[in-house]
């Protein structure tokens, strides 16, 4: 039933990313699952894909690092929850419902924007690990304000006409 409606986010992302549609799908192959379990709409993940893809992370690269991102703040080592918590940042509501992903994007902008670099890294490093650290750092980096602009290109109507128009000439 949505078979329109997804066909037109992955030609979008990848007309406002650097993505190709088969980089975006190798992406999805790696996150979509987990993505779909906390609840987050699958606007949001193509988004956070169409970012990393812009950064020069694609495929299931890309992939692996968001589903690793969104695990590590769903349930957080003690390290990390300890870390979160001092940092300020609540990734869950008062019904215990994660958060958007722009929400999320939100508390980690404000919580980091008063410290140092190598605070920064630190706080990340200790939340995200190893793989994780790529799509936070650039999901953050790129900030609320980018991931809205992303979000609305990547929702744009009759992309998926449009790219295969293109192809056709």
């Amino acid at each position: 039933a949505d078979t329109t409606r997804v066909a037109n986010l992955l030609a979008a992302a990848a007309n406002a990313s650097s993505a190709e549609v088969d980089d975006i799908a190798l992406a999805m192959q790696q996150a979509s699952a987990v993505f779909a379990s906390a609840k987050l709409p699958i606007e949001d993940l193509v988004t956070a894909i169409g970012e990393m893809a812009n950064a020069g992370i694609k495929g299931s690269d890309a992939g692996t690092s968001l589903k690793q991102f969104l695990l590590s703040i769903e349930a957080p080592t003690k390290t990390a929850a300890a870390t979160m918590k001092a940092l300020g940042v609540e990734v869950f509501d008062t019904t215990g419902r994660l958060k958007s992903l722009p929400e999320i994007i939100g508390s980690f902008e404000t919580a980091l924007s008063g410290l140092t670099d190598q605070q920064k890294a630190g706080a990340l490093q200790k939340i995200f690990g190893s793989d994780a650290i790529r799509a936070a750092q650039i999901l953050f980096n790129t900030g609320v304000d980018g991931f809205n602009k992303m979000k609305e290109a990547v929702t744009a109507n009759g992309a998926a006409a449009e790219l295969a128009n293109a192809r056709m000439k």
